[in-house]
């Protein structure tokens, strides 16, 4: 069996995705709402080294750990914080979430598009 070892290729930290000006990049503000870790074989030159000579595909990801922290008074393991809940969301929405045969909100469920505060809706 192959040994991997592992190295950091990269760590964000929240000042990272701050507003920009030179770039005019806004702020992109890392979300409060319980997330999930996608890990794929996407490439960007954007985020380390990619090298393309020692390259063969079809390849394989292989993954030891992902290590996730949280600060010890505020640990979560849910999917409902107070502030964002989400489970009182799906719930209220269950069937959507459930029945296959509903594949648009407008059309198929029969609820509006939400008002977006970001839009100056509410």
């Amino acid at each position: 069996m192959p040994v991997f070892r592992s190295t950091v290729a990269w760590t964000i930290h929240a000042a990272g995705v701050a507003a920009d000006p030179r770039s005019e990049i806004a702020s992109r503000p890392v979300p409060q709402e319980p997330l999930y870790i996608l890990a794929n074989l996407g490439m960007s030159r954007n985020f380390g080294t990619v090298d393309l000579e020692h390259l063969t595909f079809p390849t394989t990801l292989s993954l030891d750990y992902i290590r996730v922290y949280q600060y010890p008074d505020s640990i979560n393991i849910g999917c409902n914080p107070p502030d964002f809940p989400t489970s009182d969301y799906i719930d209220t929405y269950i069937e959507a979430y459930t029945n296959p045969l509903l594949t648009t909100w407008v059309d198929d469920y029969k609820q509006t598009i939400p008002k977006s505060s970001f839009l100056g809706e509410c």
